[in-house]
């Protein structure tokens, strides 16, 4: 199905699209660059090639020039304009967070393999803000320090050991985190949608963008 959500501010969009149509549908919505159609051969599997097409379907829905975008070594996506981009998919799910200050985003659907991965990824700070056997609250967690990885670009950062959830407000779909990196911390605002199949989540860095 089309767009699922879609939020439009004055400092960010991000949208996230449900792909239950076939690669057909996005090819026959897309008029590919040079450098798209080189990435899309790449992407030998039938999966990877869909989610690529529906991540440039949702730069264009973005009013996005498709040849502003490249990956950086990390492989992280770079906008020439400069502004910032994230892009995350899973399953059946793909999201894209644009904004004008460093950003990132993380989609997961709920899997009960995530209670066997939980010590990778939970310090004592995350563990005082949830139930550890709860799905949907690991899932979360998850979420949001991929979505953190993501932001800092910081090769190696550690789940547990230097990304740390604060507080969480499931009222209001917020949270606070913080990445401390030998010493040096950097204060995180965290968003996030809790869906009955997925979860989603953005951060950005704590400097006046709410």
């Amino acid at each position: 199905m089309p767009l699922s959500y879609s939020s439009d501010e004055s400092l960010y969009t991000h949208v996230i699209w449900h792909c239950s149509e076939d690669i057909n549908f996005f090819r026959s919505k897309l008029n590919l660059t040079s450098y798209e159609l080189n990435i899309l051969e790449k992407r030998k599997n039938s999966k990877k090639a869909l989610e690529f097409l529906c991540s440039r379907l949702l730069l264009r829905l973005c009013k996005l020039d498709p040849n502003d975008l490249y990956y950086n070594e990390f492989g992280a996506p770079i906008l020439k304009s400069g502004k910032f981009i994230s892009i995350s998919h899973c399953k059946n799910y793909v999201t894209l967070l644009m904004a004008n200050q460093s950003c990132g985003v993380d989609i997961e659907t709920k899997r009960k393999q995530i209670l066997n991965i939980k010590h990778k990824f939970l310090n004592q700070k995350d563990i005082d803000n949830i139930n550890v056997e709860n799905i949907s609250d690991l899932t979360l967690i998850w979420t949001l320090k991929e979505a953190i990885y993501k932001l800092c670009l910081y090769p190696g950062i550690d789940f547990k050991d230097q990304i740390f959830i604060s507080t969480i407000d499931t009222k209001n779909n917020l949270a606070n985190a913080y990445v401390d990196i030998d010493g040096s911390i950097t204060n995180i605002i965290c968003k996030f949608q809790l869906n009955k199949e997925y979860i989603c989540s953005t951060v950005f860095i704590d400097d006046g963008l709410s």
